[in-house]
């Protein structure tokens, strides 16, 4: 009887000094403490956990809670939602992380992050300087695995993008097969189409990886990731030039037959009498290449893409088609995605010629790459006093281009033998695309390139954002770990670029590469081509404290019970149900 009164005794303690001591005394281990009698569900949570797993990876355990703002602990990191600091902002005091939405909360944390693993951390208010900050990927011309896409994806949202504009069509390859019953059901079936062909024009650069293309439970992993790491996918399809490809393809399957709209067509060739043009003036042709776009379209739809490239850049018309025909084409092909609920961009430089009679849908939106040279093209200044949507993507400083300079009858010219991501190839427009040259002189605003005149300035709503733009034209020249960290390192340009994105207070070139070295890949990174290994995240519990005011108010003001076991039942009876990891405290006696 005495031992099990000093059993009960010692209980008795220890639930007075756990559950009656102030949190301070108690030194509990550090939270992620959401601010919120509701238990954060969706994206939120979601958030919370990739964090919290990231956290983990780096050497910082926290656990995850919520409850109310008078339950925060001293050593907690409290979140708290806070509207004002507008779309993706964040503030982040001693202490306390402020976010707007979730995309704040994302940011915020990892900016924290970054802070903890650089040892300085500081108060900070950030919102985004664009609304989209895009890199744009040529998985057309080149194949790029699984893991390094998803790898892109989470090293792009560590450095501050939002948006992966996947480009799925090009001369070279067309490699996303969708067409698998699995994950999507057509009238037709396209794989086919699926493979590639390398350019007459790449010279002593075979591509080790010739024909191989994603398939779609690759691209659905692709799509899952993204959505984890609070990365939109724009689907980018070019037509009408670009296309010599699938000229080829569809020649080497012909005759062929397909269903669009209902009605079934068959064709022999879809190839115009010019280089890599499809024959868009053809009714047939447009059905097919319509009936193609609108499978990508509808794939993508499923997973909450509402955003479409549809590109028409660097077309040569043949003598027998106008120009105006082209703008309908390029009108008719944005309807198609428009009625699905995609806002559709292009790229500028064949679009709104002065001397068109056809104007050009007035809800395509721009992406500005290039400053055409004849008298009839259009200016940014053309496009922005049209009201349309303009992204930066200035191809000086945001290309990011896999070529070397080798053609033949050339070699006596300037830069022979260079690769176009070098600062010395003066052959190219890309060689200022470095990560000092882009820190330095880029900005989001300047619509123009550094040798134009005319220097069109943007800082209002009409600047949809910016972007940064890998192309593939010599898919062998690079493996994927070349382009990560090899001479020309991708990531190197991507901070620079994404940095100029979000930030307006910037620091000396030096001293940010100094800062960033600290935190230089995504938590979780363990190789460009391999898969992300991040801890198992935890649960999040509740903490509403162990007794609410009017039970702490009623154990104050009761009739204690005599005797000592009434008087530890009593305990047990006002306690809260359940505890801070969320499971029900029983405590019972013999």
């Amino acid at each position: 009887m005495i031992l099990k009164r000093c059993v009960c005794l010692c209980l008795a303690v220890l639930l007075c000094l756990t559950f009656l001591l102030p949190a301070s005394a108690q030194q509990p281990p550090s939270r992620l403490y959401f601010v919120s009698r509701t238990m954060p569900t969706g994206e939120l949570l979601q958030t919370l956990q990739l964090c919290q797993s990231e956290f983990a990876a780096e050497g910082f355990e926290l656990s995850l809670a919520y409850g109310p703002a008078e339950l925060v602990r001293r050593n907690d990191l409290a979140l708290e939602f806070l509207p004002s600091l507008g779309a993706e902002g964040y503030r982040i005091e001693k202490g306390r992380i402020f976010y707007a939405d979730a995309d704040g909360l994302f940011y915020g944390l990892r900016s924290y992050l970054k802070m903890r693993k650089s040892g300085r951390i500081s108060v900070l208010t950030e919102v985004p300087l664009v609304k989209e900050r895009v890199l744009m990927l040529d998985c057309a011309r080149k194949y790029f695995s699984k893991d390094f896409i998803c790898n892109l994806i989470a090293q792009m949202s560590w450095i501050g993008y939002n948006t992966l504009e996947l480009h799925l069509t090009e001369e070279q390859g067309i490699r996303a097969d969708i067409w698998d019953e699995d994950y999507f059901e057509s009238e037709n079936d396209y794989s086919w189409i699926c493979g590639s062909r390398t350019a007459s024009w790449v010279y002593d650069c075979p591509d080790p990886d010739a024909g191989r293309f994603l398939t779609a439970a690759e691209l659905v992993e692709i799509l899952k990731a993204a959505e984890k790491y609070h990365i939109d996918i724009i689907p980018s399809f070019n037509t009408p030039g670009h296309s010599e490809y699938l000229c080829k393809v569809f020649q080497e399957n012909a005759p062929h037959s397909f269903t669009y709209e209902g009605r079934s067509y068959t064709a022999s060739s879809i190839r115009s009498g010019q280089y890599s043009l499809i024959d868009f003036t053809d009714p047939v042709t447009k059905a097919f290449v319509h009936s193609v776009m609108t499978d990508y379209a509808k794939f993508f739809a499923r997973y909450g893409c509402d955003r479409f490239n549809i590109c028409a850049d660097e077309v040569s018309l043949p003598s027998t088609v106008c120009y105006d025909d082209f703008v309908r084409y390029v009108n008719e092909t944005a309807e198609v995605l428009q009625t699905m609920g995609y806002r559709v961009r292009a790229f500028n430089d064949f679009l709104c010629y002065s001397d068109a009679s056809v104007p050009l849908n007035k809800d395509i939106d721009i992406v500005y790459w290039h400053t055409p040279y004849p008298v009839a093209a259009a200016t940014a200044q053309t496009f922005l006093e049209q009201g349309r949507t303009v992204y930066n993507a200035v191809q000086n400083y945001c290309y990011y281009a896999l070529r070397v300079f080798n053609t033949p009858g050339y070699s006596d010219r300037p830069s022979w033998g260079l690769d176009a991501r070098d600062e010395e190839n003066v052959w190219w427009s890309f060689s200022r695309a470095t990560a000092e040259r882009v820190y330095a002189e880029w900005e989001p605003s300047k619509l123009y390139e550094y040798t134009d005149h005319e220097k069109t300035i943007c800082n209002g709503e009409q600047l949809g954002g910016a972007y940064f733009l890998i192309w593939c034209d010599y898919a062998g020249l690079a493996s994927e770990e070349e382009i990560w960290s090899g001479k020309y390192p991708l990531l190197e340009r991507l901070w620079a670029h994404g940095t100029k994105c979000t930030k307006s207070n910037l620091l000396p070139y030096d001293e940010f590469t100094e800062q960033i070295a600290a935190y230089y890949e995504f938590p979780g990174f363990t190789g460009c081509s391999e898969a992300i290994s991040l801890p198992k995240t935890c649960n999040i519990a509740y903490d509403g404290g162990l007794f609410s005011v009017t039970q702490i108010e009623k154990f104050r003001h009761s009739e204690l019970p005599s005797g000592f076991e009434a008087y530890l039942a009593f305990l047990i009876d006002h306690q809260v149900p359940y505890g801070p990891f969320g499971r029900k405290i029983t405590l019972t006696f013999s």
